[in-house]
């Protein structure tokens, strides 16, 4: 991909990726070019999760993304996760996808239900995630997702 942005050498060996599956790493950091949205899924390939993926990545195009309705309505619609190519926040964000699928799929849940009540309304949700909850959703140790995260949706 031409003009695209390149991971640095040792990029994801900082701790912040920890949490990302070492063969994933090595994956990225074999790569000669940014992973276009079709390649995202097979970094993962072999990967235990406790949730098989039920989406996959495709290019995001603004229009379709108008059209049904934002991020969420489009991935409800489509099964595929509205992806920029070269954005390291969309690599980012598909890594978080593949690696805990069954959160991801609570949230986006959670944030389409909170569109439909809201109707215009500003509403604020806030995610609490404890061990035993995130136990359900990952394989991994709970140790480094716990916390809250609050969304407002308009």
């Amino acid at each position: 991909m031409s003009g695209a942005p390149r991971m640095a050498a040792g990029f994801f060996d900082q701790p912040a990726f920890s949490v990302f599956e070492p063969a994933v790493r090595e994956r990225l950091a074999a790569l000669a070019h940014f992973p276009a949205p079709h390649e995202l899924r097979a970094l993962t390939q072999g990967m235990h999760s406790a949730l098989e993926p039920w989406f996959d990545f495709a290019l995001q195009d603004a229009d379709a993304l108008e059209i049904a309705g934002g991020y969420d309505a489009l991935i409800a619609q489509s099964s595929r996760i509205p992806t920029r190519a070269g954005s390291f926040h969309d690599l980012l964000g598909a890594l978080v996808w593949l690696h805990f699928p069954a959160l991801k799929t609570a949230i986006h849940r959670v944030h389409l239900a909170a569109r439909s009540a809201c109707k215009g309304e500003k509403v604020t949700v806030t995610f609490v995630l404890i061990p035993s909850a995130v136990n359900a959703f990952t394989a991994l140790s709970p140790s480094f997702v716990m916390g809250t995260l609050t969304t407002t949706f308009l």
